[in-house]
C-alpha cells in the first residue's frame, strides 16, 4: 500500500507516462485554486522518473476506499491499472487515451490501427466499468502514413494528448464541459497483441499485409516481433521504413 496522505486535497493524478505528466503538472502550477496529488502504478517496474516528479506508488484497487474519501476527481494518464467499478461509479474519473474511441479500445492502439485500418488518434472520456467506453469529452484525429510504424505513430498521437490536456483541463477542472455517446467499436487485449509477435515464416499472405504487420510491431526499443529460429531461439525484426520527399 502507498503511503499517500491527501488531507485536504481534491484531484489525483495517476499515470506511468513522464511526458504526459510533465505536461499536466506544467499547467496545474497555474491552477492556484486546486491541489494535485501524484502517483503511479505500484506494479510500474521503472518508476525512478515518475518519482523523481513527485509521483508515490498507488494500488487503485486495493486503496479505492481512501481513494473516494480523500479525492473528488481523477485523472488517468497512460495508467497501468484498471479502475475498479466501485471507484469509477462513484467518482468522477477522467482517461486520456492513445486510441480514437471506439476505433481499438484497448491495449496499444496504434499498432492495431495499422494492421485493421481503423482510425487513429487521442480521446478524453469520463471512465465507465467498460474499458475505454465512457462518455466523450473531446478527441484529436492522427492520420496515420504508410512510412509509420508503432513509434513513429505512437509519438504524433501523444502530440495530440498534449493538445487535449492543454485545451480541455481547465474545462474539466471546473466540470464546464459536455459528453458525447460513443458506439461499442472493438476492444483489443494484451493477448491480442501477444499474438501478433511471432512471426509464422510459413505463412501466406500480400506483401502490403506482412510490411504492415512488422512495422506495427516496430516501437524501439521495445523488441516485439520474432520468429524461432533451428535452435529455438528468438530471433527478433523490427522495420525501419524512410520516405524520399525531395
Amino acid at each position: 500500500m502507498s503511503e499517500i496522505s491527501s488531507k485536504g486535497t481534491r484531484t489525483l493524478v495517476v499515470t506511468d507516462n513522464p511526458e504526459l505528466l510533465q505536461t499536466f503538472q506544467s499547467l496545474a502550477a497555474n491552477i492556484p485554486a486546486r491541489q494535485f496529488t501524484y502517483a503511479y502504478s505500484f506494479n510500474n517496474r521503472n518508476p525512478a522518473q515518475l518519482v523523481q516528479m513527485g509521483c508515490m506508488p498507488l494500488n487503485v484497487k486495493a486503496e479505492t476506499e481512501r481513494i473516494l474519501s480523500d479525492f473528488d476527481l481523477i485523472f488517468s494518464l497512460h495508467c497501468k491499472q484498471i479502475f475498479p467499478a466501485r471507484l469509477v461509479n462513484a467518482l468522477r474519473c477522467i482517461n486520456l487515451h492513445p486510441g480514437l474511441n471506439p476505433y481499438n479500445r484497448g491495449w496499444f492502439p496504434q499498432i492495431f490501427s495499422i494492421v485493421n485500418g481503423m482510425p487513429a488518434g487521442a480521446t478524453l472520456h469520463e471512465m465507465v466499468e467498460e474499458v475505454d467506453r465512457g462518455p466523450i469529452i473531446a478527441q484529436e484525429e492522427v492520420g496515420l502514413l504508410a512510412h509509420d510504424t508503432s513509434r513513429t505513430a505512437y509519438d504524433r498521437i501523444q502530440q495530440a494528448e498534449f493538445n487535449l490536456i492543454k485545451l480541455w483541463l481547465p474545462r474539466i477542472l471546473s466540470g464546464e464541459y459536455m459528453t458525447t455517446k460513443t458506439d461499442r467499436g472493438n476492444y483489443n487485449d494484451i493477448e491480442d497483441f501477444k499474438a501478433l509477435c511471432p512471426i509464422d515464416r510459413e505463412a501466406t499472405g500480400t506483401f502490403g499485409e506482412f510490411i504492415d504487420r512488422l512495422r506495427a510491431l516496430s516501437h524501439p526499443p521495445y523488441r516485439n516481433a520474432y520468429f524461432v529460429d533451428k535452435e529455438g531461439k528468438r530471433v527478433y525484426l523490427t522495420l525501419q521504413l524512410d520516405r524520399k520527399d525531395d
